[in-house]
């Protein structure tokens, strides 16, 4: 039987279960364009099931200094805590980038 071959995907994902504070480290994030960023990430390590099929992927998250936690899930399970999140903001507009970094100052 042949492996199938999954395509890495990122895809942001609304969050129920609010995460311990205690899980979150503060890492600098290189930004899309350059520059870097100060963001408390976390990231676990699950699988997504329907019927008898399951697939295993991380889920990051980033904790605002209000509380809020964005979540992103991804397949590339290789890729660290750092370049995931890099890559959730890599995702957005500029517009979007601009309005976040207002919300967390």
């Amino acid at each position: 039987m042949e492996t199938p071959h999954w395509r890495h995907d990122l895809t942001h994902k609304s969050v129920e279960d609010v995460w311990e504070e205690s899980e979150f480290e503060e890492h600098e994030v290189p930004m899309p364009g350059g520059g870097s960023h100060p963001m408390r990430l976390a990231m676990r390590e699950t699988r997504i099931s329907a019927a008898k099929d399951s697939i295993a992927v991380t889920e990051v998250r980033r904790l605002t200094e209000k509380g809020h936690q964005t979540a992103i899930v991804t397949t590339a399970r290789r890729l660290g805590t750092i370049a995931i999140a890099s890559r959730m903001f890599a995702r957005w507009s500029p517009r979007k980038l601009l309005r976040l970094y207002d919300a967390t100052l």
